[in-house]
């Protein structure tokens, strides 16, 4: 609690500088120049039955082969790739109801990508219908060879 006072202290006085405590100065961000965030009132959780593991899959395939085969299976799912990361191994996607998906693929060894599809508004109420049913695309596509 104390060093937590003392940093406090330091930056209000603004006797330390920016090498000690944080990021090199040309990172530093202005207030100004900082778009406000807007408070959020808290929202109500979801109930439901659904476990984070139903939303993981591996597939022993190297990951650009399985990058490229999720996208293709979410454009068979009328789910729009909104924006995506190749190099960070992360697909941001909408479907035609206005849901938005995130989909992380991670490489683990030279055949095995890890996928996960999670809601991007955090809310489980996903149908665990329609990510089994985009994994079995997957694979089939995987296997295709596309």
């Amino acid at each position: 609690m104390k060093t937590l006072l003392a940093l406090a202290a330091i930056f209000l006085t603004g006797s330390a500088s920016a090498e000690g405590y944080m990021l090199p100065k040309s990172f530093s961000i202005k207030n100004t120049e900082l778009t406000p965030v807007e408070e959020k009132k808290p929202e109500t959780p979801v109930t439901v039955d659904i476990s984070l593991i139903s939303l993981i899959r591996n597939f022993e395939y190297d990951y650009a082969s399985t990058f490229k085969s999720t996208l293709s299976t979410l454009l068979q799912f009328n789910i729009i790739p909104v924006d995506y990361d190749s190099a960070r191994g992360w697909i941001k996607a909408r479907s035609e109801s206005g849901r938005e998906l995130f989909i992380l693929l991670l490489p683990s060894r030279e055949k095995l990508t890890h996928v996960r599809i999670t809601p991007a508004d955090g809310r489980y109420d996903i149908s665990a219908e329609l990510v089994n049913d985009i994994f079995k695309a997957i694979e089939r596509s995987l296997y295709s060879g596309v």
